[in-house]
């Protein structure tokens, strides 16, 4: 039943009005029913999507919107997860598990373990070669100032964690005999992070070449500091050179002058 059939349920005991096809008082009870009618479908809708479990769309977005980061999430069922799991981050959401339940809540499908260090967790992606499908478009909403961090931890990881920095030297050795490993390689340390980086300056360009000169022109130096790094005596001396490249060419980038065709 609607609105307006409701009214005239109620006012029809009284007597004192005429309810015939045509009458003026029928007439304003089926106006005044259509508004109340609008109203409550719009209360509803509202209702709906103010509620994580229950948005589809507007809810959905304005609910991303109060959040610094956008997680690569596609499907509402992903968007609602996600969500929930960037609420339930809180003072106390930083133990172990609790960072994973939060990833996996944000579509993210990595986990994350403790390294002995503090402040320092190693984050993997089980069953995933190269960069994980969605994590570049995720990336694509951090700020340009995080790229730093970003670089340096990837740069230690190459450098200085034993494991890491002697699978690269073997891939680098490697590559040219076995194709299987070639394709690591690329995955790894050359195709695989310059196409990460363009997508990355994607946002900054006009177009995919532009972002790819800008990937070229920030990864390049990073690149061949690994191998400055494997034959530098005074190893420490290696990474703020890292460092003052990641701060020149974030300065440029900021300050738009690579759009002048002046290198970062």
């Amino acid at each position: 039943m609607n609105y307006a059939d409701e009214l005239v349920s109620m006012l029809r005991p009284l007597g004192v009005y005429s309810f015939q096809e045509g009458s003026f008082s029928l007439a304003e009870l089926q106006a005044l029913g259509a508004a109340l009618d609008a109203a409550d479908e719009a209360f509803g809708a509202a209702q709906k999507e103010s509620i994580v479990m229950t948005a589809q769309d507007e809810g959905l977005s304005k609910m991303e919107a109060l959040f610094r980061s956008k997680p690569p999430a596609k499907t509402v069922d992903a968007r609602r997860a996600a969500i929930a799991g960037f609420l339930r981050i809180s003072g106390d959401s930083f133990t172990l598990a609790a960072l994973n339940r939060c990833l996996c809540a944000c579509g993210v499908a990595c986990s994350v373990e403790e390294t002995g260090e503090v402040n320092r967790v190693k984050v993997w992606f089980p069953g995933v070669m190269g960069i994980p499908d969605g994590f570049a478009e995720a990336y694509l909403h951090t700020p340009v100032e995080k790229i730093r961090t970003y670089s340096a931890a990837q740069f230690d990881h190459w450098t200085k964690e034993p494991f890491a920095a002697n699978f690269r030297k073997m891939l680098t050795l490697e590559q040219y005999r076995d194709p299987a490993l070639a394709r690591l390689y690329q995955n790894y340390l050359a195709a695989g992070p310059l196409a990460y980086m363009a997508a990355i300056f994607r946002k900054l360009t006009d177009s995919d070449q532009a972002a790819m000169e800008l990937a070229l022109a920030f990864y390049g130096p990073m690149y061949l500091l690994y191998s400055v790094y494997d034959g530098a005596e005074d190893k420490d001396s290696v990474s703020p050179l890292l460092d003052a490249h990641i701060d020149r060419f974030i300065a440029t980038v900021e300050a738009g002058r690579w759009k002048d065709g002046i290198a970062p």
